[in-house]
């Protein structure tokens, strides 16, 4: 591996968006879902992750290890 070698290559896309909780001093909370699908380069695998966040830094991610077919 050199240095500055690209890894691996992610595209997903957006599933929903949710309104959760709409407060007059803390705001809006938010719930967004979303799919994407990572690319390894190389000897590094692809991966298909499906996450949900809500809020600012909570985020739950999901990741299934895809057969290269390369």
């Amino acid at each position: 591996m050199v240095l500055g070698e690209k890894l691996f290559e992610e595209s997903g896309s957006v599933t929903g968006v949710k309104v959760t909780k709409v407060h007059p001093i803390e705001g809006v909370s938010t719930e967004i879902n979303f799919t994407s699908e990572i690319r390894g380069e190389g000897r590094f695998p692809n991966f298909e992750n499906l996450a949900s966040c809500i809020g600012k830094n909570e985020c739950n991610s999901t990741s299934q290890l895809m057969v290269n077919t390369r």
